[in-house]
């Protein structure tokens, strides 16, 4: 075999071999941007692919606007979308996948950027008492929950909110039934709870017993617990 024909040939291989997988005929190079009421979401949102009818594994993923290769063929394309309370998950069964394919899919998702102040006697009592979103007439879970002053997204609709507040043995509980909760809403809810801060020291013969003895608030005439 001529030198020039050896060389040619191996100069071939070596380029086949290094290649990028992009470029081969039997791969695909999938881009998807994800998008929500027109703008990218970024890394709030990964796409995965995965074998027709089986979603429990992928076969790899990349987050929103990133590139992945797979062999050429039919896929289902799955998207989970996260922000904050707000979680989504959606579908494309049945994609055909060869060369390089970009696709832009919009999630169409109207959110609310909500915060609750809890107040009680005017002053903001920060982690003494939380927030939380629950489906109307819902009373046992939450959606999400956020303490005083905290923001939180959540999909834009009517909800129940229920306030904690808890500050040592002063227990408070209040609702804010069929609260409309779109685009941006701030809320300040006062408690108007009085509290006292009781001491009381035990001695005996004069002296501190400390650990010694407890003392207990009890509703009057109960004192049994």
């Amino acid at each position: 075999m001529p030198r020039s024909i050896l060389w040619c040939s191996l100069v071939f291989a070596v380029f086949c071999l290094f290649v990028p997988a992009a470029v081969r005929a039997e791969n695909a190079k999938v881009t998807v941007v994800i998008t929500n009421q027109g703008l990218d979401v970024e890394k709030k949102a990964w796409f995965g692919v995965y074998q027709p009818d089986h979603h429990d594994s992928y076969i790899d993923y990349a987050y929103s606007g990133n590139s992945l290769e797979v062999p050429a063929g039919t896929y289902d394309i799955g998207i989970i979308f996260e922000d904050d309370a707000v979680k989504h998950e959606k579908w494309l069964t049945g994609q055909a996948l060869e060369g390089e394919v970009r696709q832009t899919v919009e999630l169409g998702i109207k959110t609310a950027q909500v915060k609750f102040t809890v107040t009680n006697n005017g002053a903001d009592v920060g982690a003494k008492a939380w927030w939380g979103v629950y489906p109307p007439g819902e009373r046992d879970t939450y959606i999400a929950y956020k303490y005083s002053g905290q923001p939180m997204t959540i999909v834009a609709g009517t909800y129940d909110i229920g306030i904690e507040f808890n500050d040592d043995s002063a227990k408070v509980k209040k609702w804010l039934p069929g609260e409309k909760l779109e685009n941006k809403v701030e809320k300040t809810v006062e408690l108007g709870q009085p509290l006292a801060e009781v001491t009381y020291t035990v001695t005996n013969n004069g002296a501190v017993v400390g650990r010694k003895a407890w003392w207990g608030v009890y509703r009057p005439g109960k004192h049994d617990s």
